[in-house]
Protein backbone atom coordinates (compact mmCIF):
# COMPACT_ATOMS: atom_id res chain seq x y z
CA UNK A 1 0.00 0.00 0.00
CA UNK A 2 1.27 3.48 -0.81
CA UNK A 3 2.32 5.63 2.11
CA UNK A 4 -0.34 8.14 3.05
CA UNK A 5 -3.25 6.26 1.51
CA UNK A 6 -5.48 3.26 2.08
CA UNK A 7 -6.77 1.20 -0.81
CA UNK A 8 -10.55 0.95 -0.67
CA UNK A 9 -11.55 -2.62 -1.50
CA UNK A 10 -15.18 -2.66 -0.39
CA UNK A 11 -17.98 -0.35 0.63
CA UNK A 12 -20.03 -2.95 2.49
CA UNK A 13 -22.25 -1.85 5.34
CA UNK A 14 -20.74 -4.40 7.74
CA UNK A 15 -19.34 -2.71 10.87
CA UNK A 16 -15.61 -2.45 11.47
CA UNK A 17 -14.12 -2.70 14.94
CA UNK A 18 -11.30 -0.20 15.41
CA UNK A 19 -8.61 -0.89 18.01
CA UNK A 20 -7.24 2.62 18.49
CA UNK A 21 -3.78 2.43 20.03
CA UNK A 22 -1.71 5.35 21.22
CA UNK A 23 2.00 4.53 20.98
CA UNK A 24 3.75 3.63 24.24
CA UNK A 25 5.92 5.93 26.38
CA UNK A 26 8.94 7.53 24.69
CA UNK A 27 12.30 8.74 25.93
CA UNK A 28 10.92 12.29 25.80
CA UNK A 29 7.79 11.72 27.89
CA UNK A 30 9.46 12.33 31.25
CA UNK A 31 10.87 15.65 29.99
CA UNK A 32 7.61 17.02 28.55
CA UNK A 33 9.09 16.89 25.06
CA UNK A 34 6.78 18.37 22.46
CA UNK A 35 7.41 15.63 19.92
CA UNK A 36 5.11 16.21 17.00
CA UNK A 37 7.07 15.20 13.90
CA UNK A 38 10.25 14.89 15.99
CA UNK A 39 11.18 11.21 15.81
CA UNK A 40 11.88 9.77 19.25
CA UNK A 41 12.12 6.07 20.23
CA UNK A 42 10.25 4.26 22.98
CA UNK A 43 11.69 4.26 26.49
CA UNK A 44 12.37 0.97 28.33
CA UNK A 45 8.99 1.37 30.04
CA UNK A 46 7.41 2.07 26.66
CA UNK A 47 8.81 -1.12 25.20
CA UNK A 48 7.36 -3.03 28.12
CA UNK A 49 4.00 -1.30 27.65
CA UNK A 50 4.01 -2.35 24.00
CA UNK A 51 4.73 -5.98 24.91
CA UNK A 52 1.98 -5.99 27.53
CA UNK A 53 -0.50 -4.54 25.04
CA UNK A 54 0.43 -7.28 22.55
CA UNK A 55 -0.33 -9.88 25.23
CA UNK A 56 -3.72 -8.31 25.99
CA UNK A 57 -4.64 -8.41 22.29
CA UNK A 58 -3.40 -11.97 21.73
CA UNK A 59 -6.89 -13.57 21.54
CA UNK A 60 -8.31 -10.83 19.29
CA UNK A 61 -8.57 -11.65 15.56
CA UNK A 62 -6.89 -8.67 13.85
CA UNK A 63 -7.16 -8.37 10.06
CA UNK A 64 -4.52 -5.64 9.67
CA UNK A 65 -2.47 -3.07 11.55
CA UNK A 66 -2.23 0.50 10.29
CA UNK A 67 0.59 2.58 11.73
CA UNK A 68 1.99 6.09 11.68
CA UNK A 69 5.41 6.28 9.98
CA UNK A 70 7.02 7.76 13.12
CA UNK A 71 9.41 5.53 15.07
CA UNK A 72 7.44 5.48 18.32
CA UNK A 73 4.37 4.16 16.52
CA UNK A 74 6.37 1.66 14.47
CA UNK A 75 8.06 0.29 17.59
CA UNK A 76 4.68 -0.15 19.27
CA UNK A 77 3.36 -1.91 16.18
CA UNK A 78 6.44 -4.14 15.99
CA UNK A 79 5.75 -5.57 19.44
CA UNK A 80 2.21 -6.48 18.41
CA UNK A 81 3.21 -7.89 15.01
CA UNK A 82 6.12 -9.83 16.50
CA UNK A 83 3.90 -11.34 19.19
CA UNK A 84 1.22 -12.40 16.71
CA UNK A 85 2.94 -12.92 13.39
CA UNK A 86 1.26 -12.93 10.00
CA UNK A 87 -0.76 -9.74 10.46
CA UNK A 88 -0.34 -7.31 7.54
CA UNK A 89 1.22 -4.03 8.66
CA UNK A 90 0.55 -0.93 6.57
CA UNK A 91 2.13 2.48 7.03
CA UNK A 92 -0.17 5.46 6.52
CA UNK A 93 1.29 8.97 6.55
CA UNK A 94 -2.10 10.48 7.40
CA UNK A 95 -1.82 8.82 10.83
CA UNK A 96 1.34 10.77 11.76
CA UNK A 97 1.33 13.18 14.69
CA UNK A 98 0.58 16.90 14.36
CA UNK A 99 3.41 19.07 13.10
CA UNK A 100 4.12 21.50 15.95
CA UNK A 101 6.14 23.86 13.78
CA UNK A 102 8.45 26.17 15.73
CA UNK A 103 7.76 24.28 19.00
CA UNK A 104 8.43 20.79 17.63
CA UNK A 105 11.25 19.08 19.50
CA UNK A 106 11.34 21.55 22.40
CA UNK A 107 10.29 20.71 25.93
CA UNK A 108 7.19 22.47 27.22
CA UNK A 109 9.24 24.64 29.61
CA UNK A 110 11.41 26.10 26.87
CA UNK A 111 8.44 26.58 24.53
CA UNK A 112 6.55 28.44 27.25
CA UNK A 113 9.59 30.59 28.05
CA UNK A 114 9.78 31.67 24.42
CA UNK A 115 6.07 32.01 23.58
CA UNK A 116 3.93 32.20 26.75
CA UNK A 117 0.85 33.70 25.06
CA UNK A 118 1.01 31.13 22.28
CA UNK A 119 1.19 28.22 24.74
CA UNK A 120 -1.65 29.69 26.82
CA UNK A 121 -3.83 29.74 23.73
CA UNK A 122 -2.83 26.19 22.77
CA UNK A 123 -3.75 24.90 26.23
CA UNK A 124 -7.06 26.78 26.42
CA UNK A 125 -10.05 24.45 25.85
CA UNK A 126 -11.99 27.42 24.46
CA UNK A 127 -9.60 27.72 21.49
CA UNK A 128 -11.48 26.52 18.39
CA UNK A 129 -8.42 25.93 16.20
CA UNK A 130 -4.70 26.45 16.57
CA UNK A 131 -1.32 25.99 14.91
CA UNK A 132 2.20 26.89 15.99
CA UNK A 133 4.07 29.05 13.49
CA UNK A 134 5.13 26.80 10.62
CA UNK A 135 3.04 23.94 11.97
CA UNK A 136 -0.25 22.22 11.31
CA UNK A 137 -3.69 23.46 12.34
CA UNK A 138 -5.70 21.17 14.61
CA UNK A 139 -8.42 21.11 11.96
CA UNK A 140 -5.92 19.99 9.30
CA UNK A 141 -4.62 17.12 11.44
CA UNK A 142 -8.14 16.08 12.33
CA UNK A 143 -9.20 16.09 8.67
CA UNK A 144 -6.34 13.91 7.42
CA UNK A 145 -6.70 11.44 10.30
CA UNK A 146 -10.44 11.23 9.65
CA UNK A 147 -9.68 10.58 5.97
CA UNK A 148 -7.39 7.70 6.92
CA UNK A 149 -9.91 6.15 9.32
CA UNK A 150 -12.72 6.43 6.77
CA UNK A 151 -10.64 4.60 4.15
CA UNK A 152 -9.71 1.88 6.68
CA UNK A 153 -13.39 1.35 7.51
CA UNK A 154 -14.30 0.98 3.83
CA UNK A 155 -11.37 -1.38 3.24
CA UNK A 156 -12.15 -3.74 6.13
CA UNK A 157 -15.93 -4.19 6.51
CA UNK A 158 -16.83 -6.68 9.22
CA UNK A 159 -13.21 -6.97 10.43
CA UNK A 160 -11.17 -5.88 13.43
CA UNK A 161 -8.34 -3.48 12.60
CA UNK A 162 -5.64 -2.02 14.85
CA UNK A 163 -4.63 1.61 14.31
CA UNK A 164 -1.38 2.72 15.98
CA UNK A 165 -1.08 6.48 16.08
CA UNK A 166 -0.54 9.47 18.39
CA UNK A 167 -2.07 11.41 21.26
CA UNK A 168 -3.14 14.58 19.47
CA UNK A 169 -4.48 12.65 16.49
CA UNK A 170 -6.57 10.38 18.71
CA UNK A 171 -7.63 13.23 20.96
CA UNK A 172 -8.91 15.21 17.98
CA UNK A 173 -10.71 12.21 16.49
CA UNK A 174 -12.38 11.19 19.75
CA UNK A 175 -13.45 14.78 20.41
CA UNK A 176 -15.00 14.97 16.95
CA UNK A 177 -16.83 11.66 17.37
CA UNK A 178 -18.13 12.74 20.77
CA UNK A 179 -19.43 15.99 19.31
CA UNK A 180 -17.34 18.10 21.70
CA UNK A 181 -15.60 21.43 20.96
CA UNK A 182 -12.27 20.84 19.22
CA UNK A 183 -10.31 22.78 21.85
CA UNK A 184 -11.19 20.18 24.48
CA UNK A 185 -9.28 17.43 22.69
CA UNK A 186 -6.70 17.01 25.46
CA UNK A 187 -9.46 15.88 27.80
CA UNK A 188 -10.14 12.95 25.44
CA UNK A 189 -6.51 12.14 24.61
CA UNK A 190 -5.82 8.46 25.43
CA UNK A 191 -2.95 7.56 27.74
CA UNK A 192 0.34 6.29 26.37
CA UNK A 193 0.34 2.63 25.39
CA UNK A 194 -3.43 2.38 25.75
CA UNK A 195 -6.25 0.82 23.77
CA UNK A 196 -9.54 2.52 22.91
CA UNK A 197 -12.25 0.69 20.96
CA UNK A 198 -14.81 1.95 18.46
CA UNK A 199 -17.39 0.35 16.18
CA UNK A 200 -17.71 2.05 12.80
CA UNK A 201 -20.34 1.70 10.11
CA UNK A 202 -20.05 3.20 6.61
CA UNK A 203 -22.71 5.73 5.62
CA UNK A 204 -23.33 8.04 2.69
CA UNK A 205 -22.43 11.12 4.75
CA UNK A 206 -19.38 9.45 6.30
CA UNK A 207 -18.95 6.61 8.80
CA UNK A 208 -20.87 6.57 12.05
CA UNK A 209 -18.66 5.88 15.05
CA UNK A 210 -19.78 4.33 18.32
CA UNK A 211 -17.18 4.41 21.06
CA UNK A 212 -17.15 1.30 23.24
CA UNK A 213 -14.17 2.03 25.49
CA UNK A 214 -11.88 5.03 25.75
CA UNK A 215 -8.71 5.11 27.84
CA UNK A 216 -8.62 8.89 28.18
CA UNK A 217 -6.73 11.22 30.47
CA UNK A 218 -6.72 14.90 31.31
CA UNK A 219 -3.01 14.66 32.15
CA UNK A 220 -1.74 17.19 29.61
CA UNK A 221 -4.53 19.62 30.37
CA UNK A 222 -4.04 19.41 34.11
CA UNK A 223 -0.34 18.77 34.73
CA UNK A 224 1.47 20.35 31.82
CA UNK A 225 -0.66 23.48 31.83
CA UNK A 226 0.35 23.98 35.46
CA UNK A 227 3.98 22.92 35.02
CA UNK A 228 4.87 25.25 32.16
CA UNK A 229 3.60 28.23 34.15
CA UNK A 230 6.06 27.68 37.00
CA UNK A 231 8.38 30.71 37.41
CA UNK A 232 11.49 28.53 37.52
CA UNK A 233 12.33 25.16 36.12
CA UNK A 234 12.27 22.58 38.88
CA UNK A 235 14.31 19.35 38.90
CA UNK A 236 12.83 16.77 36.56
CA UNK A 237 12.15 14.37 39.39
CA UNK A 238 9.59 16.81 40.74
CA UNK A 239 7.77 16.99 37.43
CA UNK A 240 7.79 13.39 36.31
CA UNK A 241 4.35 12.17 35.12
CA UNK A 242 2.74 9.50 37.21
CA UNK A 243 3.26 6.01 35.83
CA UNK A 244 0.21 5.11 33.79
Amino acid sequence: MARGSVDEESDSGAPTRLLLIRHAQTVGTRHYLMAGRTDVPLSPLGRRQARELATVLEPVPIAAIYQSPLARARETTAALARHRGGIPVRTCADLRELDLGMADGLDAFEAYRRWPRCLDRALDAATADFAFLGGEWWSEGEARADRAITAIIHTHPGATVAVVTHGAVLGLLLTRWLGQPRGSWRQHQPVLGSLSIAIARPADHGPTIQLQAVSATAFWSRSVAAAVRLPTRLPQRGLTPRRR
